[in-house]
């Protein structure tokens, strides 16, 4: 490893620049995950850094995730014998297909 030093660096006189190695850890190709999904990210939750993506802004049916997130929201922000009406917006949301008209209860 070779010492930058103002001689050699063009930095101050008294300057003294030793590179150091990269210390993080990088995953060889053949760790990288198995997808076969045409489409796909993954988020680091705590900073919104992106650990991996394909196709990420290619528009897809969510699916199942939907229902899920749907009932867990219900049951984290409402209770099971709440009453809930059904308002414009949620009537009007585009992709969302629950088969009750505004107002329905």
């Amino acid at each position: 490893m070779q010492t930058l030093t103002s001689e050699n660096s063009g930095l101050n006189p008294g300057y003294s620049v030793t590179p150091i190695q990269n210390t993080r850890p990088v995953a060889p190709d053949d760790a990288l995950p198995n997808v076969t999904a045409t489409a796909a990210i993954v988020i680091e939750a705590s900073t919104g850094h992106v650990l991996y993506e394909r196709n990420p802004d290619q528009r897809m049916f969510p699916a199942s995730t939907t229902k899920m997130m749907t009932l867990i929201t219900a049951l984290e922000h409402g209770g099971l014998d709440e009453l809930v009406t059904v308002g414009a917006g949620a009537y009007n949301a585009e992709g969302s297909t629950l088969w009750l008209d505004v107002g329905e209860k």
